[in-house]
C-alpha cells in the first residue's frame, strides 16, 4: 500500500468516525465518555460564544489532549495526528447538519433514535478499525493512553484512565447543563463494552478482504 494511499484511506476512516459521532449525538441515547464531554462543553461555550460549533469544540479539546501527550513525550508524529483533528471536527458539524433535516416527528421515535445509536457505534468502530490498518498515527486520545502506560506499563489501567477521568468531567459538565443523559445513557455502557470487540472484528475482516498480508496489524 502506498504512503498516499495510506493518508486517503486514514482521512476516510476519520470521516465515517465523524458520521458515528454526529448519529449517536443526535439519537440522543448516550455517547462515549470523550464525545459527551465535548457536548456538554460545546453547551457551556456557546452561551458565551454563539457561533462556535461542536466540530471547533472536538478540535481544540483533541489539540489540548494532543499538547498535554506531547509534553511527557515529545514524539513528531502526535502532529500528525492532530492535523486528523480538524477532519473529524469539520465533518462532525457537516454530518450534524445533514441528520439536521431528518423530520422531529422522525428524530424522536425510540425506533429511530435506536437505529442512530447502533449505526453510529459500527460506523466509529469500522472508521477505528480503518485508521489502525493504515499504520498512521493514531488519535491524540489513544497517543495520552499509550504515554499514560508507559509510565504504568498496564494498559487496561492507561485505558480507564482516560476514558473515567472523561466520564467524571462529562457527567458534572452534565450536570451543569442540566442535559446529563443526553448524552450520557445507555449506549454510554455499550459502547465502553462493545466498542473493542467490534474494532477487532472490522479490522480482522478488513485485513483479510483488502490487505492480504500486505502487513501485519495489533487490534
Amino acid at each position: 500500500m502506498t504512503h498516499l494511499k495510506k493518508i486517503a484511506l486514514h482521512t476516510m476512516g476519520f470521516i465515517v468516525i465523524a458520521l458515528g459521532i454526529a448519529n449517536i449525538l443526535t439519537s440522543k441515547l448516550g455517547a462515549s465518555p470523550i464525545d459527551a464531554f465535548n457536548y456538554f462543553l460545546h453547551n457551556i461555550i456557546v452561551t458565551i460564544l454563539p457561533d462556535i460549533t461542536i466540530g471547533t469544540v472536538i478540535i481544540f479539546t483533541g489539540l489540548f489532549v494532543t499538547l498535554l501527550a506531547f509534553i511527557f513525550n515529545k514524539n513528531k508524529d502526535m502532529i500528525v495526528s492532530a492535523i486528523f483533528l480538524f477532519v473529524v471536527g469539520i465533518f462532525v458539524d457537516m454530518w450534524l447538519f445533514v441528520l439536521g433535516f431528518i423530520p422531529d416527528s422522525l428524530a424522536t421515535l425510540i425506533v429511530i433514535r435506536i437505529m442512530m445509536a447502533t449505526i453510529g457505534m459500527l460506523l466509529c468502530a469500522f472508521g477505528v478499525a480503518v485508521t489502525i490498518l493504515t499504520g498512521l498515527p493514531a488519535s491524540p486520545y489513544e497517543r495520552l493512553m499509550l504515554v499514560i502506560y508507559g509510565k504504568i506499563k498496564r494498559l487496561a489501567v492507561s485505558k480507564i484512565i482516560v476514558e473515567g477521568s472523561f466520564f467524571v468531567l462529562a457527567v458534572i459538565l452534565g450536570l451543569i447543563t442540566h442535559r446529563l443523559f443526553e448524552q450520557v445513557h445507555i449506549f454510554t455502557v455499550v459502547m465502553t463494552f462493545m466498542m473493542g470487540i467490534l474494532v477487532s472484528m472490522f479490522t480482522h475482516i478488513l485485513k483479510n478482504k483488502f490487505l492480504k498480508g500486505e502487513g501485519k496489524y495489533e487490534t
